[in-house]
């Protein structure tokens, strides 16, 4: 049996689950409205989706809320900024998910591919959404219902206006603003995602929005986020909105030319391939590979990682600034 493989949550996160922590792909798809949150989405939802590889690669997978010394430690930012953690006496697969930059660790997972790869740092997609549904391709080209898939406080207001409805209501078109079913594409003929954030958040966002709507079969109505616009190839990929007037003229523009709809889903079910959960395992199960194969190194001071993390303290208090300045300078 090779090094542990040791998936850290805190220990708050830990004890929702009850002792009752998903550990196989259907197992995901059942808790699939659990998976809302940052460390159960990239925590334990990896290790329930690559576990019985790891195990038959001879590695020992385990999930807890404390760092085993000498193993591999993959956590999330939020388990990795303290200082009495522990992650100091294991090599760190950290990910940063959509917060500030993370220092001290092995690697570093990022969320989207707005930089190349570095020997430290590595793209991974967030997972698709669990127990996704397709659409159904019964309904042909139709443009009747749309939906914007996410908490209410990240969609921009004239999404929620009344006026908007109005003008999909000429068209036809109804609206779903979902705040949980993210699941369920079956009846939906599009998506938007256009969200009121600050450069310094979008710049650290997924593109999930985008790739889990290739993996679902609906062409994807999205803002300009640096994400998006890094995975685009074609004009086929999205379309871009930034107003209730962009988003009218694309849903018209769909509803007139039946073949671009269809073109759409035909190329984001081809650019989807590399966003599937094998697609995504391949990725994690390479970078676990790598430390995995390399020389156990000594274990770290803790005041080395100490300066680690007052660095990224630093480099959080920063980003953080820049994001509510960004916020006031909107609301003004």
């Amino acid at each position: 049996m090779r090094a542990p493989i040791v998936f850290v949550v805190r220990r708050e996160i830990l004890s929702e689950w009850n002792g009752e922590v998903p550990s196989t792909a259907d197992a995901v798809d059942a808790a699939q409205h659990r998976f809302r949150r940052g460390e159960n989405n990239w925590i334990v939802q990896t290790y329930a989706l690559l576990r019985e590889e790891l195990e038959r690669r001879g590695f020992r997978p385990l999930l807890q809320s404390e760092f085993l010394r000498g193993a591999i430690a993959i956590a999330h930012w939020d388990a990795l900024n303290a200082f009495w953690s522990g992650a100091h006496r294991c090599r760190v697969i950290g990910v940063r998910a959509d917060r500030p930059p993370l220092h001290g660790c092995d690697r570093v997972i990022v969320q989207n591919n707005i930089a190349p790869d570095t020997a430290s740092i590595r793209f991974i997609p967030h997972w698709p959404q669990p127990g996704l549904l397709p659409r159904d391709p019964g309904r042909g080209a139709r443009v009747e219902n749309i939906a914007y898939l996410g908490r209410g406080a990240g969609a921009v207001p004239w999404m929620t206006s009344d006026n908007f409805r109005m003008q999909l209501a000429k068209l036809g078109v109804n609206l779903r603003l979902a705040d949980s079913g993210w699941e369920d594409y079956r009846n939906l003929d599009a998506i938007l995602s256009v969200r009121p954030e600050s450069r310094a958040m979008l710049e650290s966002k997924p593109a999930s929005k985008l790739t889990n709507a290739w993996l679902a079969g609906v062409p994807a109505l999205v803002g300009v986020e640096p994400a998006f616009e890094a995975l685009r190839r074609s004009e086929l990929d999205f379309m871009r909105i930034g107003s209730a007037r962009d988003a009218i003229a694309c849903i018209e523009r769909l509803q007139n030319d039946p073949a671009r709809y269809l073109a759409m889903i035909r190329n984001g079910r081809e650019r989807s391939r590399e966003f599937t959960r094998q697609a995504i395992a391949e990725r994690w199960l390479g970078v676990i590979g790598e430390l995995g194969s390399q020389s156990r190194r000594s274990e770290a001071s803790w005041s080395h990682y100490a300066r680690s993390l007052i660095r990224q303290k630093i480099d959080s208090f920063h980003w953080r600034r820049l994001h509510d300045q960004a916020i006031r300078d909107r609301a003004q």
